[in-house]
């Protein structure tokens, strides 16, 4: 159901926006650029008039001379030549995740599909296409998809979710080009529900840390997670230039941050083993210069890509929390983060220091969203100067002074 509510924009100004389910089932939020209550209930009535429209049309099979593998093929290409509403094209990172949708077609119509070594690369889109031969649109339908979702729904919530998504946006664009029908036009993308984010406690970075848990190279990115609160995104952009071993510290540039750069400090016995681990990728003939990045994968797909991708240190994070046999409910990289600010609150750093080591721009954020500390766990809790046990000991003490 679409609905109107009311926000103060920057500028000050008091007005109307409309959330909405476009053709793909997704929310949308449009600023209606008004502060007239009367304005905003006709945009509402026309984006009702148009969800009634949507459910109640008649969608009649899809011809059967529509094959799947055209109209992905198609659509593909229509994503890459096309540029978004804002002008820009389409990231690869973004037409990765379009292929990863649309691989599981195969899989729902029951075939076997193998994506490739190509991570959902374009070579993915040659084998999806070799997959789908001559079926068509038609034998898609609404009840063989919703089977899908329920044979995988606690296995992978999230590949469901992306999957009909994808399909749907597949389907839709198909049927304004008059490309055939579309067979997902009630169907409602499902919902995934989120695990709460969780700091990692001590005792699991501990194992964690261990041999047999991470390799040395993954050893200190974790050390150096836990113990600076940096970001996936600031980790992964570090180059051996923006490590000053003499004063021990670490220049997180601008450009790799969602903040201000910053300058961390760096423990001694990290440094020590940064010097150690950069003179063994010297003897290996691993890229070591000034440029090259700090953190290196051990043995990367494509030649000279040594530097880490976000999701690719999310997978050696999972595989080494398996290891250290961790509940991973609520772990991420990120989790890191939550440990770092937790612990230095807990050890009575102030948190306008915490905010400038973790790169915050307010206090604010620092407490309410990544402390993870108690209020009866805060360390001035226990060193009040009228806490039960001192009130005590020095009415005992004043009491045995003037029996004396």
């Amino acid at each position: 159901m679409a609905y109107i509510y009311r926000r103060t924009d920057s500028r000050g100004r008091k007005l109307w926006y409309l959330g909405f389910k476009d053709e793909g089932g997704r929310w949308k939020q449009k600023n209606l650029r008004t502060d007239s209550e009367r304005k905003a209930k006709r945009a509402l009535g026309r984006a009702e008039k148009h969800e009634e429209e949507l459910r109640t049309r008649p969608h009649g099979e899809a011809p059967s001379n529509i094959y799947l593998a055209d109209l992905v093929r198609d659509y593909l290409q229509w994503c890459r030549m096309t540029p978004k509403k804002n002008g820009r094209p389409r990231s690869p990172r973004t037409l990765e995740h379009y292929r990863y949708g649309l691989a599981q077609l195969p899989r729902i119509l029951g075939r076997d599909f193998d994506p490739g070594p190509s991570h959902y690369g374009e070579d993915t889109e040659a084998r999806l296409v070799e997959a789908l031969g001559k079926r068509t649109v038609a034998h898609v339908s609404e009840q063989l998809v919703e089977q899908w979702c329920k044979d995988n729904a606690t296995r992978a919530p999230r590949l469901v979710s992306s999957t009909v998504s994808a399909l749907k946006r597949l389907f839709s664009w198909g049927e304004k080009r008059k490309r055939g029908g579309d067979p997902l036009a009630r169907m409602e993308v499902p919902t995934t529900p989120r695990t709460k984010r969780r700091a990692f406690r001590p005792d699991e970075i501990k194992r964690l840390l261990k041999p047999s848990a991470s390799p040395k190279h993954l050893a200190l990115v974790w050390y150096l997670l836990s113990s600076r609160g940096l970001r996936s995104g600031e980790l992964i952009g570090l180059n051996w230039q923006d490590f000053d071993a003499t004063k021990g510290t670490l220049t997180i540039r601008e450009e790799t941050s969602k903040g201000e750069g910053r300058t961390v400090g760096v423990p001694e016995d990290l440094t020590r083993e940064l010097l150690k681990w950069r003179m063994e990728r010297r003897s290996r003939r691993q890229p070591a210069g000034a440029h090259d990045p700090l953190f290196i994968k051990a043995r990367p797909r494509k030649p000279g890509n040594w530097r880490w991708r976000g999701d690719e240190l999310l997978n050696r994070l999972k595989a080494c929390i398996k290891r250290a046999k961790i509940d991973p409910r609520g772990l991420c990289v990120h989790s890191f983060r939550y440990s770092a600010c937790t612990e230095l609150l807990r050890a009575g750093v102030p948190p306008s220091i915490v905010m400038k080591i973790l790169g915050h721009q307010s206090q604010d954020m620092t407490l309410r969203t990544y402390n993870k500390l108690t209020s009866a766990e805060h360390p001035a809790i226990q060193n009040l100067p009228f806490s039960y046990g001192r009130l005590t000991r020095a009415g005992t003490a004043a009491a045995k002074s003037k029996v004396g």
